[in-house]
C-alpha cells in the first residue's frame, strides 16, 4: 500500500504532471498492460458480456480501473496471440483482424460501458463541478496495510480509496480537514459503473471536531470492500 501511493505523489510540489495507465489490451515491450493484469483472460468478450455470470475477477477489474488527469480511450485489438494481424501475403492480404473496435463502449450487452460511464461521470460530475485537478496536490491521510484502506484529500473533497477483495468496515474513521456535514458525491459502487450499490448517497456523516489522521475533524463511514467513494461537505 505503501509502494503504491509513494508511486503516485512522487512529484515536485506544484509541477504539472499527466496520470496515465495502459488501459488497452495490447502488451507493452512485451509486459502485460494494467487492465490485463487486474483481468487477464476473462477480459474477453465471454466474460464481459452482460448474459454471462459476473466473477470475482471482472468485478476487481472493472472497479480498480480508474484516471486522474490522463487521456484515455477504450478499443478493442483484433489480432493474434502475440502480435496486430496486419494484412499480408499469407492472408489473403485481409485487413478483417487489423482494426480497433471503439464501439465496446456502445455496445449495450458488453460491460465495458460501465467503464465509459465511470470515465464520464469523473469529468462531467466531478471534475466540472469540485474542480479537483486544478487544486494542489493531494495529502495522504494514511495508507493501512491490513485493512488496504487509502484516504487522502484534495481540494475541497475526501477520497476513500479500499483495496480490500472481502472485507468492508462500518463506521470507519476517516479523518477529514473540511468543516461541515459529509454527503458521498461519487462511488464507484454505483450500478451505474457496474457496482452493487452499496453506498447511499442520501447519508449525511455529521463530522467530530477531534484530531485523527493529522486532520481536525473525522467522519464515521461505512466503506464497502474494493470501491472508491468521495465525499463533500455542505459547504462547498
Amino acid at each position: 500500500m505503501e509502494a503504491l501511493t509513494r508511486t503516485l505523489t512522487d512529484r515536485r510540489y506544484k509541477e504539472g504532471t499527466i496520470a496515465y495507465c495502459e488501459l488497452h489490451d495490447q502488451a507493452l515491450v512485451g509486459d502485460k498492460s494494467i487492465v490485463f493484469w487486474l483481468m487477464d483472460a476473462e477480459m474477453y468478450v465471454t466474460n464481459m458480456s452482460e448474459v454471462t455470470l459476473r466473477t470475482l475477477v471482472i468485478d476487481r477489474g472493472i472497479r480498480k480501473l480508474g484516471r486522474s488527469t490522463a487521456r484515455s480511450f477504450e478499443s478493442w485489438e483484433e489480432k493474434d496471440q502475440e502480435f496486430l494481424n496486419l494484412p499480408h501475403a499469407g492472408s489473403n492480404n485481409l485487413y478483417r483482424h487489423a482494426r480497433l473496435q471503439y464501439n465496446l463502449p456502445d455496445d449495450p450487452r458488453l460491460r465495458y460501458k460501465f467503464l465509459n460511464e465511470f470515465d464520464r461521470a469523473m469529468v462531467q460530475h466531478l471534475e466540472k463541478k469540485y474542480n479537483w485537478p486544478d487544486s494542489p496536490k493531494g495529502n495522504v491521510t494514511w495508507t493501512h496495510r491490513e485493512d488496504k484502506i487509502v484516504p487522502f484529500d484534495r481540494g475541497r473533497l475526501v477520497f476513500v480509496f479500499t483495496f480490500h477483495p472481502t472485507k468492508s468496515s462500518t463506521d470507519y474513521r476517516i479523518g477529514s480537514p473540511l468543516k461541515g456535514v459529509h454527503g458521498a458525491v461519487f462511488s464507484s459502487n454505483n450500478a451505474e459503473f457496474g457496482g452493487h450499490d452499496g453506498i447511499d448517497c442520501r447519508v449525511e456523516h455529521k463530522p467530530t471536531n477531534e484530531i485523527c489522521g493529522g486532520r481536525d475533524y473525522y467522519v464515521q463511514l461505512y466503506i464497502p470492500s474494493m470501491t472508491c467513494t468521495v465525499y463533500a461537505p455542505d459547504s462547498c
